[in-house]
């Protein structure tokens, strides 16, 4: 949307170029550059008034300049890049309001001293409001977006408790059938291939239940060689980014469990119970995706 408004504001205005450049923080980000002259300016522009879009900024103002060369050097010393390497001469310039504020600006530009009109000031006023808009409606879809995928992770996760609930109800003395449906439920939420839930036994970890085709053996010694014992070990979930870049030095006894079936990004959770870790719940994703710990 940003091209088009840029491109259409060249044309229409009978510039050489356009620019929009948008707030982030202290600097003005270039968003999009359209016409004939070679953008030799940095895309990150500090917000100041050494510079004609830093200084529409700060005071909230269109400024025309109708011949940069008239100027001190001293009055935009930050636009006497252009000026010497680009050859600019005139320069229109319109602040993006929003709720009375500058969130950017809009710049056109000429290479030769010809001074912009009413019309086209006014023109460059409407593209800018028009670039507002586009910002506004891209912010409110992305904003709504994020609200839609809250909404669905809340309902997944109320989804997985309730069958948790569900089965715990209609077998309240059989744990099988409940740690089944939590790691499939783990594996699902998680977006992972498999999921693996260990008990603790003595020094060893026990397989309890798992989901997915990983093939794990019945019992394994406790150690922060694993992800899951030092889960276990350190009370505090394990994010393993890329076993296969830290099998060697950081976890070597997951060897016989990753290397043989597989499995890149894991994450191991424990399972506290009174504060005292008796298992972990280790989901495991077969491609390197690292997990969002959100989740």
């Amino acid at each position: 949307m940003l091209d088009t408004i840029a491109e259409n504001a060249a044309r229409v205005c009978n510039a050489d170029d356009a620019s929009i450049r948008i707030v982030e923080g202290n600097i003005l980000r270039l968003m999009t550059h359209k016409g004939s002259i070679p953008f030799l300016m940095t895309h990150e522009l500090p917000i100041t008034r050494g510079s004609v879009a830093g200084r529409a900024v700060i005071d909230n103002e269109l400024i025309h300049i109708e011949d940069m060369k008239s100027l001190n050097t001293t009055e935009f010393p930050d636009a006497q890049v252009a000026v010497d390497r680009e050859g600019i001469r005139t320069i229109l310039v319109a602040p993006l309001k929003r709720e009375g504020l500058a969130i950017g600006v809009i710049l056109i530009r000429r290479t030769e001293v010809s001074p912009f009109s009413e019309k086209q000031i006014a023109l460059l006023k409407t593209f800018a409001s028009q670039a507002v808009i586009a910002i506004e409606n891209v912010q409110l879809f992305t904003e709504l977006q994020e609200r839609n995928r809250d909404l669905t992770e809340a309902l997944e996760q109320q989804t997985a408790t309730s069958e948790i609930l569900r089965v715990i109800a209609s077998s309240p003395t059989d744990l099988q059938p409940v740690l089944n449906v939590v790691a499939e439920n783990a594996a699902r939420l998680c977006e992972a291939n498999d999921a693996l839930i260990l008990r603790v036994d003595g020094d060893n970890l026990r397989t309890a239940a798992k989901f997915g085709a990983i093939a794990a053996a019945d019992s394994r010694k406790t150690s922060r060689g694993f992800p899951g014992g030092r889960a276990v070990i350190d009370r505090k979930t394990v994010h393993v980014y890329d076993m296969a870049a830290e099998i060697e030095t950081e976890f070597p006894d997951a060897r016989g469990l990753f290397q043989i079936s597989g499995g890149r990004s894991v994450l191991a959770t424990p399972l506290l119970r009174e504060g005292i870790a008796i298992g972990p719940l280790l989901s495991v994703e077969q491609k390197f995706a690292p997990f969002q710990i959100s989740r």
